[in-house]
């Protein structure tokens, strides 16, 4: 997609270029022709008058037009292939018409965050080549991100081996929380074929525990001036990372603010309450099993 938009732009520049070189020179019509240079009459140098910008047909022509849609319409394109590096194609489209729905500043929103982790992977990696390994996180990584945009998350970030996504930022869904969970179980499913596929190459098996939380949080752009990120911090994202670090492999941890939220709660059985760092209170907790 990247090389795509990078073409496209080099070509639509390249056409509107030749094509305003081409007009300006059959249409360049002063309106005194006779009086485009004269002598001052102080000294022997020449000086030239520059031609007004009305002298020519171009700046009321539909060329000006063409220049300024052409360049919106390059720059949507640039921007799309930008935004869909970490959000749904549906989503771009939404924050592409309404400017007003990306918030840049900081702001406190309710998000669902899902935290999910390779379990082992450290000492996986060990025994593989370098290459291997990149090869296969990529493979992994691209058969995840594509569970996650078609439930619109948004990839957060890629810590190690282990994504972070969340739902309800930039745009509110109608059902943030039903959407992480469904995401989680859409995951395992991914990760059979993915499996699979990476047997048939004799690469190992992955397996993957996920966290997932519902509350509070503060979105925005977080950084210094020279690099900044648009992420969310707060205590309900801490515990999506503790629920996360919890789950075993094959699991999937919720907290009680996203079970009383989701419609398939018959999936998931209910665990003794835990302790996690941060928490003084011990945290209810429910799993599923995939």
């Amino acid at each position: 997609m990247a090389t795509f938009v990078f073409f496209l732009v080099w070509y639509v520049f390249f056409i509107i270029a030749f094509g305003l070189g081409f007009y300006i020179l059959l249409h360049k019509k002063p309106k005194d022709a006779t009086t485009i240079t004269s002598k001052a009459t102080a000294s022997d140098d020449t000086k030239t008058a520059c031609a007004k910008e009305d002298d020519y047909e171009f700046f009321n022509s539909p060329w000006l037009s063409l220049v300024k849609t052409s360049t919106m319409f390059v720059g949507e394109l640039v921007s799309k292939s930008t935004f869909k590096k970490y959000v749904s194609e549906n989503i771009v489209d939404e924050l592409l018409q309404n400017e007003n729905s990306l918030e840049l500043g900081g702001a406190q929103n309710e998000v669902c965050v899902l935290f999910c982790d390779i379990r082992g992977f450290t000492s996986l990696s060990e025994k593989m080549k370098p290459a291997e390994v990149v090869y296969l996180l990529n493979n992994y990584f691209e058969a995840m991100i594509d569970v996650v945009f078609s439930h619109n998350g948004t990839l957060d970030k890629i810590i190690g081996d282990e994504l972070m996504v969340l739902y309800g930022v930039p745009l509110k869904g109608d059902n943030d929380s039903q959407n992480a969970v469904n995401t989680a179980m859409e995951m395992f499913k991914s990760l059979e074929k993915f499996n699979r596929q990476m047997s048939e190459e004799n690469l190992p098996e992955l397996k993957i525990g996920i966290g997932i939380n519902f509350g509070k949080v503060v979105s925005g752009n977080i950084g210094s001036e020279k690099q900044m990120n648009y992420t969310v911090i707060g205590d309900a994202v801490n515990l999506a990372a503790r629920l996360c670090s919890h789950a075993k492999s094959g699991q999937v941890v919720i907290s009680e603010s996203v079970y009383n939220q989701i419609s398939n709660q018959n999936s998931f059985e209910t665990q003794t309450p835990i302790r996690v760092k941060g928490k003084s209170n011990e945290i209810n907790n429910w799993i599923f099993n995939a």
